[in-house]
């Protein structure tokens, strides 16, 4: 959730979109030109857009990653990769949504197509390196269909090829740690705005460590390995004597 597009605080709540608070987004993150931005569309950023080229899709017109200019078609938005840093990581984005979208509450869960579920394995499957997948939506609001293969979405995201699923929606207190299928890692992130914190992620001889940092009293510096066992997965090397030593960020 980028923004919140909740006309008032008043029940029953209407989401309508809010340029006002899209342009703030932008001008807040126009001073990291120098750092690759990747976002992924919350809920409440996409209530009640007529068609992926509306003018108010503005999550086209105020993203960092996604614009008007790399989103061709629907499939674009939907599924799409980004290689960052000098590792070039492969991120791989899901943008779940159907057009025109609805209004709250209907955008609590989310429904996964057998095309949507083609798309991201194909994704995955291109990429040279293990891939991370981001989407707003934790596993436990995705209803999933099978694809071609007869893969479900956990099917996926379980493959040796994924690192982790990021995700977010509910807005926890702290971040949430979850193992599937093979024991594959899904972490779901907190809520910065409602908690004060946001999460540094860091990969490190493929151990995916999530590290909650709390703005209001940022710690020094913090381990990147040997990660936390609440986040060890089927990528995690149980006997690695040669890189056992600690690793701190500073």
């Amino acid at each position: 959730d980028i923004v919140d597009n909740y006309d008032s605080t008043s029940i029953p709540r209407y989401g309508e979109q809010n340029e006002e608070s899209w342009r703030i987004y932008k001008d807040g993150t126009s001073n990291f030109s120098s750092i690759p931005i990747i976002e992924v569309g919350g809920n409440h950023d996409m209530f009640g857009i007529k068609s992926i080229f509306s003018k108010k899709n503005y999550f086209l017109s105020s993203s960092n990653s996604f614009s008007r200019n790399n989103t061709k078609c629907n499939d674009d938005f939907l599924i799409h990769s980004f290689q960052v840093g000098p590792s070039k990581t492969n991120i791989i984005t899901i943008n779940p949504f159907d057009f025109p979208t609805s209004h709250p509450p209907l955008l609590l869960y989310k429904y996964f197509s057998s095309h949507i579920l083609n798309l991201l394995d194909n994704e995955i499957s291109k990429s040279k390196t293990k891939s991370i997948v981001l989407c707003h939506y934790p596993v436990g609001s995705i209803h999933s269909k099978k694809s071609s293969h007869g893969k479900s979405f956990l099917d996926i995201i379980s493959s040796k090829s994924v690192l982790a699923f990021l995700s977010g929606h509910s807005h926890p207190k702290n971040p949430e740690f979850f193992h599937h299928k093979n024991g594959n890692l899904e972490i779901l992130g907190v809520s910065s705005f409602q908690q004060s914190k946001f999460g540094l992620v860091s990969i490190d001889n493929d151990g995916i460590n999530w590290s909650p940092i709390d703005i209001k009293n940022p710690q020094n510096g913090l381990i990147t390995y040997p990660i936390p066992m609440k986040q060890l997965s089927s990528n995690s090397i149980f006997n690695d004597k040669e890189n056992s030593e600690i690793r701190v960020v500073i």
